[in-house]
């Protein structure tokens, strides 16, 4: 939804042009598109590749009020990060300073309507794409422009089961000379109607904020403290979407602005060059405010080094099925629930366990009950176990393990926070 702002070279605003697309067809700018009232800034992926199923934790956002788009990115299942200037009324230009004031336009004004935008999970969009979910609620800081703070949150109308959460990074910044990779949305060099996620990587970063490009009398244009630049990468339609280091997978911004100045029919010309300036809103700037959308809906955030909250494997002790990489989080006998997994007679419940049909789905359950740490005890490999009823008791289940001379053996496993 909304091109990059293009970065001039000459002391002009930035310029902020929508991407308008019907019926989820990909992104074509309509004849005579202004902007107008929208702030769109310049972003879809030059010179990429398709991006594919190991990159769904970014998704396409539609505005159907609008018909422009955006991209975001799963920090939990029910949150979307992506940039302020996708979900807010804002001027068609912006030209900020290195302290982050707004020279001439980059004004944030009302929020739009949360519940007229959809999202899009996969890599490849049609006639026939649906939507994973609606938005409920926008979240951005207190700030009445885009200079310096053009980051914002999308809560769902309800969490993604399965969806690909990506790591965050809010307790470093970004560095010089690191490289990320651009994924998302939009108009590439090829094409104005993308149908197909692109992504392009090892992308270095040329600057961190902040950092002034050029001089207006007494007034330091460029780029804030909390944002940093890249160079080609990004056009009309990635707004929003995230920058990736490259070795840890970790989010360090969201798109906001840039170009190279041109003025051209075609939205990816001013996209192209080795003067071709983007700028992302650096995640790590804003660490209270992600936080705080996370606490507030109960719901963890992967921070880079960390383990991935929403992948526990089998037997790990769950609260619901979204921590479970299975998406399967059942109550086992003793009363704990862990991540557990379906199964048939094709797939079989790995050793200690037999399948059980709860609540009409058939589930693997434990022979045994959990031990008071709350870790699950099996039988030794190759050992049967007559199964029990997920209601037996403790005593009744021990009785049969020694009455069958089963070698019992606890799993060495931490218990989970």
């Amino acid at each position: 939804m909304r091109r990059l702002l293009s970065a001039l070279p000459a002391v002009a605003p930035l310029f902020l042009l929508p991407c308008f697309v019907p019926l989820l067809g990909g992104c074509a700018m309509e004849e005579g598109a202004t902007g107008s009232d929208v702030g769109a800034t310049k972003s879809a992926i030059i010179k990429g590749t398709n991006s594919d199923e190991s990159q769904d934790g970014v998704v396409l956002m539609v505005d159907e009020s609008i018909g422009a788009q955006c991209t975001g990115s799963f920090i939990t299942p029910q949150l979307i990060l992506t940039a302020r200037h996708c979900v807010s009324k804002t001027d068609e230009g912006s030209l900020c300073t290195t302290d982050g004031k707004a020279v001439q336009g980059g004004k944030a004004g009302a929020d739009l309507n949360a519940s007229t935008m959809g999202f899009v999970v996969g890599a490849t969009i049609g006639r026939g794409s649906s939507y994973a979910a609606r938005g409920s609620k926008i979240l951005h800081p207190n700030s009445n422009v885009i200079c310096n703070a053009d980051i914002a949150i999308v809560q769902l109308d309800k969490p993604v089961v399965g969806a690909k959460v990506m790591p965050l990074r809010l307790d470093a910044p970004a560095e010089v000379g690191a490289k990320i990779t651009a994924i998302g949305w939009g108009v590439t060099d090829k094409t104005e109607q993308t149908s197909t996620r692109q992504t392009r990587t090892n992308i270095p970063i040329l600057a961190v904020g902040p950092k002034e490009e050029q001089k207006a009398g007494n007034l330091s244009l460029g780029i804030a403290d909390r944002e940093f630049e890249v160079g080609e990468s990004i056009c009309s339609g990635d707004s929003g979407g995230p920058a990736v280091d490259v070795d840890s997978g970790a989010i360090l911004g969201t798109v906001s602005r840039g170009g190279n100045g041109s003025q051209s029919s075609k939205p990816a010309d001013g996209c192209i060059g080795s003067n071709t300036k983007n700028i992302y809103t650096a995640v790590a700037g804003f660490g209270d405010f992600i936080r705080g959308a996370a606490d507030d809906l109960g719901q963890p955030l992967w921070l880079e080094g960390q383990e991935n909250p929403y992948n526990k494997g089998f037997g790990a002790v769950c609260n619901d099925a979204l921590a479970c990489g299975s998406n399967e989080c059942t109550e086992q006998p003793g009363g704990t629930k862990t991540c557990t997994q379906t199964c048939d007679d094709a797939n079989a419940c790995p050793d200690g366990f037999s399948c059980n049909d709860v609540d009409g789905k058939n589930l693997c359950i434990s022979n045994l009950p959990l031990d008071a740490d709350g870790n699950q005890i099996i039988t030794k490999k190759g050992c049967a176990v007559t199964p029990v009823p997920v209601g037996g008791s403790s005593a009744s289940l021990a009785g049969i393990a020694a009455a069958l001379g089963l070698v019992v053996a606890r799993v060495l496993r931490k218990k989970s926070a």
